[in-house]
């Protein structure tokens, strides 16, 4: 399985880096992760960050790859239906996933478009820095359930 994490934003200093870089060191799946930055975004509204991230995001997309956005209108899932859901595109041969994090603006409707599924954490907003971390530890619970590991209890 191959996974590619698109997000607006770059750890730089971040304390969420170090969570982040735990969970990918235990990952047998292949994970990249690519970071974007609009420049320039102060002199630009909300919608306008929105569409040029947008432009960035759908720039990075490899052909043939199943397109997650992360949206708090999304769909939730227990970790053990994520899971199930990761499995079932490994099954029908989806091998590669990519999953995108908008920045704090949220995404672009032509993003939410292009999903193939869209998703929701939680009800809760959090930092989209953070959301890194929260969405490659669920990927690592659910490689760790599709294998039979430990790591997961009910």
């Amino acid at each position: 399985m191959k996974i590619t994490i698109i997000s607006i934003g770059k750890f730089e200093n971040s304390v969420h880096r170090s969570v982040f870089e735990t969970y990918l060191k235990r990952m047998k799946w292949k994970i990249e992760l690519k970071e974007f930055e609009l420049k320039n975004a102060n002199n630009l509204n909300a919608n306008q960050v929105k569409e040029n991230e947008a432009e960035l995001i759908l720039n990075a997309i490899k052909a043939g790859s199943v397109v997650i956005a992360l949206d708090e209108k999304g769909k939730e899932f227990s970790s053990q239906n994520f899971a199930k859901l990761i499995a079932n595109f490994s099954v029908n041969g989806d091998s590669h996933l990519t999953f995108i994090i908008g920045g704090a603006n949220g995404l672009a409707a032509q993003i939410l478009n292009r999903a193939n599924l869209k998703i929701s954490l939680s009800l809760m907003t959090f930092p989209h820095l953070m959301v890194r971390s929260i969405l490659l530890e669920q990927l690592y619970r659910a490689q760790s359930i599709i294998a039979g590991h430990p790591y997961h209890r009910e």
